[in-house]
C-alpha cells in the first residue's frame, strides 16, 4: 500500500473519537473543537517546541497535527478508504516502535475489529501519510491500546484489550523459533503454551481444594444444626471435584 500526502483540507470525517498525544490540553481542546488548521508543515519544522498529536474518528479516517501551547498545525491525514478501510477508530497508540525502522509507528484499532500497524515512509516528512505495513482483526471491537518491550527486551508487543474483556498481545518475535532456554529444543509458542496449560492445572487444583474445604466446613455446620447436607445436593457423591472442573 503506497501512503498518500495530505492536503490542507483533510482532516477528520466524522467526530472525532480519540486523541493519542503527549501535547498540551489546549491543543487537545482545539482540535477536538474542529478549529481550522494551520497548511501543512514544512519538512524542516524541528523546533522541540512541537508535539505530535495523532486523531482518529468515528467515521474511520485518522491524521496528524503538529502543536504547541497556542497553535496548531496540520500534518498527515488517512481517509477511510482503501486497504486500510474499517470501522470507527476505537483506540490509538503510537508509543512504539513496532518495524524496529527507529520510528514510533501508529497503531489504529476499529470498531470492526481492526487492528492496523503505519510506518512512517523513509524520507517522507510531517504531512506524508504512513504506510500500512501490518493488519490484525480480532473479531470484536478493540477498546484500548498499548504496548513496548513486555516479554523480551529484543522485540516489540502491542497489546490490546477487546469489547468482550479478551486482553492480547501481538509479538514481534517469531514463535517458531527454538526457545533458547528449553534443553529440548522446542518452539517458544510450545514452551509457551505447556507454561499456561500447567498454570491452569494449577488453578485447577487449587479451586478443588477450596471446594472440598468449603464442603467439608458446610457439612460440619449441617451436621451441627440438624440438616442432612444430601437434601442439597452436595454430599459425597456430588463430587465437589467435578463441580470445580466445569469452571
Amino acid at each position: 500500500m503506497a501512503g498518500s500526502n495530505s492536503s490542507g483540507s483533510a482532516g477528520p470525517t466524522g467526530a472525532l473519537s480519540c486523541v493519542e498525544t503527549h501535547a498540551t490540553p489546549l491543543a487537545v481542546e482545539l482540535l477536538a473543537a474542529g478549529s481550522a488548521l494551520s497548511p501543512d508543515v514544512a519538512t524542516s519544522v524541528t523546533a522541540p517546541r512541537w508535539k505530535h498529536l495523532v486523531w482518529g474518528s468515528d467515521g474511520g479516517s485518522a491524521g496528524s497535527a503538529l502543536a504547541d501551547s497556542t497553535v496548531m498545525r496540520r500534518g498527515w491525514a488517512l481517509a477511510n478508504a482503501g486497504p486500510h478501510r474499517g470501522g470507527g477508530v476505537t483506540a490509538l497508540y503510537a508509543g512504539t516502535d513496532v518495524t524496529g525502522d527507529g520510528v514510533a509507528d501508529v497503531v489504529i484499532g476499529r470498531d470492526d475489529g481492526a487492528l492496523q500497524v503505519f510506518s512512517a515512509e523513509p524520507g517522507g516528512g510531517t504531512s506524508s501519510a504512513p504506510v500500512m505495513t501490518f493488519a490484525h482483526n480480532a473479531g470484536e471491537s478493540i477498546r484500548s491500546l498499548g504496548g513496548g518491550n513486555i516479554g523480551s527486551v529484543d522485540h516489540a508487543e502491542l497489546v490490546f484489550q477487546s469489547y468482550g474483556g479478551r486482553v492480547v498481545s501481538l509479538t514481534t518475535e517469531s514463535t517458531s523459533a527454538r526457545d533458547a532456554d528449553d534443553r529440548y529444543g522446542r518452539s517458544r509458542a510450545t514452551v509457551q503454551k505447556e507454561a499456561r496449560v500447567t498454570m491452569l492445572r494449577a488453578e485447577l487444583a487449587e479451586l478443588e481444594a477450596k471446594t472440598s474445604a468449603a464442603l467439608e466446613e458446610l457439612t460440619s455446620e449441617a451436621a451441627g444444626s440438624g440438616v442432612d447436607i444430601g437434601d442439597l445436593g452436595l454430599g459425597p457423591g456430588a463430587r465437589p471435584g467435578a463441580h470445580a472442573a466445569q469452571l
